[in-house]
């Protein structure tokens, strides 16, 4: 959408999308040697290759699932390193007329994702189960030798993101914290940045009706 002069009307244009899921470039550019390339110089090589292909739009995290390169250290704590990532992709990403769709918290991963911010609240109930060590390094759950009530707590527990008022309030100063953010790079605001396509509220989400009856409602 473009306004012409001193006109109220807006000319729209079809915009076709052609483009890819690359969950980690908001990692990229913080890794010093990523095969053997300096992270920013590799971010921006993907980036004008995709150009070069006819792509225009990326589907990228706005949090990492890397506890090495956390964005988020804590409820209200920054990793001004992790935000500079997101803007350094932002303004890259704009050079070469590729928008970005971003991601505020992840389903799966527990760095990054919703059972870490279910785990910060002050409202939610103290964890009874040990996060297993491979989920706090970044992997995912292996359900395959879980017994049925450990997968019972993990599900019920899971669905306290949507309903939890501490979560909740962790959930929306991320996003505040995002959309307001100016980015270091080219001076924009998140929430006026063009380069912005999109934002996914929660990445693949999930709220299982087959134990939590209201989970639908919940997810709403």
């Amino acid at each position: 959408i473009d306004g012409e002069g001193d006109s109220d009307e807006a000319m729209c244009e079809p915009f076709f999308m052609t483009g890819w899921n690359s969950w980690d470039v908001t990692r990229t550019p913080r890794i010093r040697s990523y095969y053997r390339q300096d992270g920013q110089e590799k971010l921006t090589q993907q980036l004008q290759r995709a150009a070069q292909s006819g792509m225009n739009v990326v589907r990228a995290w706005a949090h990492t699932v890397d506890p090495s390169y956390p964005v988020m250290w804590a409820p209200g704590e920054y990793d001004e390193e992790g935000l500079k990532a997101l803007d350094f992709l932002l303004s890259e990403a704009s050079k070469y007329g590729i928008r970005v769709i971003l991601s505020f918290v992840d389903n799966w991963k527990y760095p990054g994702g919703v059972d870490q911010m279910i785990d910060w609240s002050e409202t939610a109930p103290e964890r009874e189960i040990p996060i297993p060590g491979s989920l706090l390094a970044g992997g995912d759950y292996n359900q395959d030798n879980l017994e049925q009530d450990v997968k019972n707590y993990i599900v019920e527990r899971h669905s306290l993101f949507y309903t939890d008022e501490g979560t909740r309030e962790i959930y929306r100063d991320y996003v505040r914290t995002l959309v307001n953010r100016v980015n270091v790079f080219n001076g924009r605001t998140y929430r006026d940045d063009p380069a912005i396509l999109a934002w996914n509220l929660i990445n693949e989400p999930r709220c299982e009706t087959w134990l939590v009856w209201d989970c639908d409602q919940k997810l709403q």
